[in-house]
């Protein structure tokens, strides 16, 4: 980003593969360095929905069962777009014949597979499987049923589950010619958004109504769906165990198992990007402590 100036700072950080270790689990100094007044600001950025955004703040005891979650939020790759306390600003949803033809493709795909459609708030389950649909659960899920003959849900991200490789390839094959985003995850996941909505696309509808358009901006992921908002980033990051292609356009590669996210990325930071003196001693403080 240009024109950065240092009273402020953004760090926008993916979930699975990057934040998350097994069973939604955080590492311990990232939970410490959470739990603190921090002189920045954090945005999760993740293709999970809200429900399975609060599942690892939850486990990790950072928010409580009823409490809304305050950090601001680019879910569905980019696609869905909260202010801190759950406040939607942002839906940027399939046009209803696109996903109308997207539903009937799923249901005509012939090979073992789960597919959850999400939407503001909700998800509905279009099929399951017998991996797909515990995997599902996993990554935070709930979705209501769905039956073909219902009226097609609105939704802004479909995620498709396999434990097959080639049978994900097959089916992004026969979708594309379809206006949409498609990437892989994780292995066993293939995830699609809208053409021409990505995370960037959601951090760039984000930044300006937080009033930080124009700060410096870290981003740190781990996949093909965060290529945008690295891009986008004053200092771009990712894990040692990132997506090969993905560590060809980060500046700054770490190891996340000895010390989590933000301790190494942070210390990339002070000493990559042109904070105040003032930020970089808060900075100092809030890594001490959490350290």
């Amino acid at each position: 980003m240009n024109g950065m100036n240092s009273l402020e700072l953004v760090i926008a950080v993916d979930m699975d593969g990057t934040m998350l270790f097994a069973e939604n689990r955080f590492h311990p100094m990232d939970v410490e360095f959470l739990k603190q007044e921090l002189p920045l600001t954090v945005v999760f950025a993740t293709g999970r929905s809200l429900t399975g955004m609060r599942l690892p703040l939850l486990i990790n005891g950072l928010i409580a069962e009823n409490q809304p979650v305050p950090y601001p939020l680019v879910l569905h790759n980019g696609a869905l777009v909260y202010l801190p306390g759950e406040r939607v600003h942002r839906h940027f949803a399939f046009e209803p014949s696109v996903a109308a033809v997207l539903i009937e493709r799923m249901l005509a795909f012939p090979h073992p597979l789960a597919v959850v459609a999400q939407g503001e708030g909700r998800e509905w389950l279009i099929r399951t499987s017998p991996y797909g649909g515990p995997r599902a659960i996993i990554y935070g899920y709930r979705p209501l049923p769905w039956q073909p003959g219902e009226p097609v849900p609105v939704f802004s991200k479909l995620l498709c589950i396999s434990d097959q490789p080639p049978v994900l390839e097959e089916l992004a094959q026969i979708l594309r010619d379809l206006p949409i985003e498609g990437n892989s995850s994780l292995g066993d996941l293939y995830e699609m958004t809208p053409k021409g909505v990505t995370k960037a696309t959601g951090l760039s509808a984000l930044l300006p109504a937080l009033g930080l358009q124009d700060v410096p901006l870290i981003t740190v992921g781990d996949g093909e769906n965060d290529f945008t908002m690295l891009d986008m980033a004053d200092l771009a990051c990712a894990p040692a165990n990132a997506h090969p292609p993905l560590k060809a356009h980060a500046q700054f590669i770490f190891d996340r198992n000895e010390r989590g996210i933000f301790q190494p990325v942070l210390e990339a930071a002070l000493e990559r990007l042109p904070l105040a003196e003032s930020v970089q001693g808060r900075l100092r403080a809030v890594m001490v402590t959490s350290g």
